[in-house]
């Protein structure tokens, strides 16, 4: 018995119906998400990324503003149900 797992069957396709060189499918929607100043919902085979974006904004504080830089500020969000782990994070967890 072999401990290899076959991705291709007898007849050469992949468990969802494809060639062994065919590529998911790919899907970008660029339409606006609520608020956001930009967004995209990007979408491979099962797998979805949603970015949104606001911006460019004023400094909140007058002393952080530099006029020849800019800052960006990045959040990351992963949904619980899709990660291998079940534990809770905490916001701070990256």
């Amino acid at each position: 018995m072999s401990s290899r797992v076959e991705i291709l069957n007898d007849g050469g396709f992949r468990s969802d119906g494809r060639k062994q060189y065919e590529l998911r499918d790919i899907s970008i929607d660029l339409s606006p998400q609520g608020s956001a100043d930009g967004s995209a919902t990007i979408t491979h085979g099962l797998t979805q990324v949603m970015v949104t974006v606001f911006g460019p904004r004023e400094a909140k504080m007058r002393s952080q503003t530099l006029h020849d830089r800019a800052v960006l500020n990045v959040e990351m969000n992963v949904a619980p149900f899709s990660t291998g782990e079940r534990r809770k994070r905490s916001r701070a967890d990256r």
